[in-house]
């Protein structure tokens, strides 16, 4: 009897001396509430993230191999831009495109061919290549499109490896 009194009162000590000073418990890896997107309870349902907005740069160029003849470059376009018309020596173009923003850009080769690029949020990514065989056109215009709050540029190269190994 007088062990059971004993541990009632430890046990009633050690409640008082929790609640005097505050028992915290700090979990090491926090989780995700939906309120708050930190320390929450469990099952909480996470945040979700929205798609990020991307930082757009007021001036664009296209990524292109130095040692590649440069047909035409164009920079920084928002809506639609008409280039040409051109001709190549090879019969082969290398066609560069960056596009930032939330849209699509769309690529016209008069004549020849037409492809559409997904424009990225990342405005460090240094875009797309596309070999293109334009050797049974005289001459072709570029028509690239996007919508125009996103930016965009392109170059034109005369494409050395004549679209081998691509």
């Amino acid at each position: 009897m007088v062990l059971v009194r004993l541990v009632h009162s430890v046990a009633a000590v050690v409640l008082v001396a929790a609640a005097a000073t505050g028992c915290t418990y700090e979990d090491p890896e926090p989780r995700a509430t939906a309120s708050t997107g930190t320390q929450g309870s469990e099952g909480a349902a996470p945040t979700p993230t929205p798609s990020p907005t991307p930082t757009m740069p007021t001036k664009l160029l296209a990524s292109y191999p130095e040692n590649e003849k440069l047909i035409v470059e164009s920079s920084s376009h928002r809506g639609a831009a008409k280039l040409g018309p051109f001709t190549s020596k090879t019969g082969y173009i290398a066609v560069y495109v960056r596009c930032i923003g939330n849209s699509e850009i769309k690529i016209d080769i008069s004549g020849v061919a037409n492809f559409p690029q997904n424009c990225v949020n990342d405005p460090e990514d240094l875009g797309t290549k596309n070999s293109i065989d334009v050797r049974y056109a005289d001459k072709f215009t570029i028509t690239g499109e996007a919508d125009a709050s996103s930016i965009w540029a392109i170059a034109i190269t005369e494409d050395p490896t004549g679209g081998v190994g691509q």
